[in-house]
């Protein structure tokens, strides 16, 4: 395809720099010329690295003695830090009451690869090494360091700079004297094709409007002015012309690998089946899926002084409640002749004495000090319980009539014949039937 010639531009990431180390001379093809890597820095000259490497080749070479290169890769390299950190996680959970992935998410140590921590789960930024393979081999140009740029040296003393010209002469492909910018520019006879989505449900992301009067397509929207914006930061003159598209998401993709359109802008979606087609620029909204669903109806509002407390908590405040009445009505029998008679008199004195003790201390009636101080400490108890009761009752309504009635995709899976709604240019149906 002539796409290692000149004006090419190739930029490899790290899973294929990162074997740059691993791969001899013999594979490296001539070919290849011109590529520029990045991968991740290793320091070896580090002693714990050093022993790393004598092991790993020692067993390596054992194990595989078919192999011609022993060599750890930085793959291997970043292996060893990832297992070290569960490793080390492990052994410190059982000393704190910690989940294993709290315990990773908080590791702070010195890996092969450099000090290990984690910043909301996410590996804190490393240092990049930039390679440039020349003929059968590759050179280091520099390094690359998130919020410092390019430096040739990664000790405290090195000077950084945001262009990558910093770092010196690059061979790129062909071997050209100048600066290739990697594609050729479009002119204003032949500008870019943009396919924009002329049925998005969002109107505040991208909305096509046809005038019928000038016969013309207006675009607007948030992901036309990211996009107008973005193309106004170049340095150079991009033309480019947007055509609404008419058909599903996943077609508009498909008209990238079909060459009707040079790229796609809009409210797409990254999914899996539609890498196979077209290459996604970094996502700059969350995206992800949201059911809407009804509310759960409400509960029989002749139970619903019940509905506060549990069933146990009933059952333990008319037990405590009893228990209560009994103290009292032992110790004052003697002094309240109320509370003596037939056995079905004091019976049901004792319940009364026992339920009214929640809203009343009778302290007037009391003889004994002792029982006055029992109903002291269980009206406060009461006061409490009839405080929780109360607050519970009053937002229950609030409550019950936001809870929805399914409550997760699992739930809705397990449901028969549960009808689902959704936009017609949306993934949503091939997902739901491909994926859950």
């Amino acid at each position: 395809m002539s796409m290692m010639e000149k004006d090419y531009v190739w930029i490899v990431t790290d899973s294929f720099t990162s074997l740059a180390h691993s791969i001899t001379a013999s594979r490296i093809s001539s070919s290849m010329e011109g590529i520029v890597g990045v991968e991740s820095y290793i320091s070896e000259k580090e002693q714990k690295f050093q022993d790393f490497y004598r092991r790993f080749r020692k067993r390596f070479g054992s194990e595989y003695p078919e192999e011609d290169n022993h060599e750890p890769g930085a793959l291997a390299v970043q292996a060893y830090d990832a297992v070290a950190s569960v490793a080390l996680a492990i052994s410190e959970n059982k000393q704190r009451n910690q989940t294993l992935l709290q315990r990773i998410s908080l590791s702070d140590y010195d890996g092969l690869t450099g000090k290990v921590q984690f910043n909301n789960k996410n590996v804190t930024p490393a240092v990049y090494q930039i390679i440039n393979l020349t003929g059968r081999s590759y050179r280091e140009l520099g390094f690359w360091t998130d919020g410092l740029g390019f430096s040739k040296t990664v000790d405290h003393s090195a000077t950084s700079n945001s262009s990558m010209k910093y770092l010196g002469q690059v061979l790129w492909p062909g071997a050209p004297w100048y600066e290739p910018k990697g594609w050729a520019i479009p002119t204003d006879t032949k500008p870019l094709g943009i396919g924009v989505p002329a049925r998005s449900t969002f109107k505040q992301y991208v909305n096509a409007e046809f005038d019928e009067l000038e016969n013309v397509t207006s675009f607007h929207g948030f992901s036309i002015d990211l996009f107008k914006e973005t193309v106004s930061k170049l340095p150079f003159y991009l033309p480019y012309e947007f055509f609404p598209y008419n058909g599903s998401y996943n077609d508009l993709v498909k008209q990238i690998h079909l060459k009707e359109f040079d790229a796609v802008v809009g409210d797409v979606a990254i999914v899996v089946s539609r890498l196979e087609f077209a290459e996604f620029t970094h996502p700059y909204s969350e995206a992800g899926l949201v059911m809407i669903v009804p509310l759960e109806k409400s509960v029989n509002k002749a139970f619903l002084l019940m509905k506060p407390f549990t069933k146990a908590m009933w059952i333990i405040i008319a037990i405590v409640t009893i228990y209560n009445g009994f103290v009292v009505w032992l110790i004052e029998q003697n002094h309240w002749h109320e509370l003596q008679g037939s056995p079905l008199h004091q019976t049901g004195t004792f319940l009364w004495l026992s339920f009214s003790s929640l809203f009343s201390l009778h302290g007037g009636t009391l003889h004994s000090n002792l029982s006055r101080m029992t109903m002291l400490v269980w009206l406060f108890v009461a006061l409490v319980i009839t405080q929780t009761y109360t607050a519970n009752l009053a937002s229950m309504p609030t409550v019950q009539g936001f809870k929805p009635a399914t409550v997760d995709i699992e739930s809705l899976q397990s449901s028969n014949n549960a009808l689902v709604g959704y936009s017609n240019a949306s993934f949503v149906a091939s997902y739901l039937v491909d994926v859950l």
